[in-house]
């Protein structure tokens, strides 16, 4: 049995969503003051959105060390 693991970075009110789906993953443009998406979706092997990752946190992008709730929706 698969399970998914997501994990937020952020940068002042915008922020990325990243869902790991196995060897498959997707990443999310959100707005994290109101907890919904920009409508910028990436859906790709785990490897490229790692690459994305690296590229986020060299834009001053952070790990988030909680993921509340609210980004429930958006991670399934």
């Amino acid at each position: 049995m698969r399970q998914d693991v997501s994990f937020l970075y952020t940068k002042e009110n915008t922020g990325y969503l990243v869902t790991l789906r196995g060897d498959f993953a997707e990443m999310t443009k959100v707005d994290v003051d109101r907890h919904c998406s920009k409508y910028i979706r990436l859906e790709a092997p785990t490897d490229v959105i790692r690459q994305s990752v690296r590229k986020l946190v060299k834009q001053g992008y952070k790990l988030s060390q909680e993921l509340e709730l609210a980004w429930r929706a958006l991670a399934c």
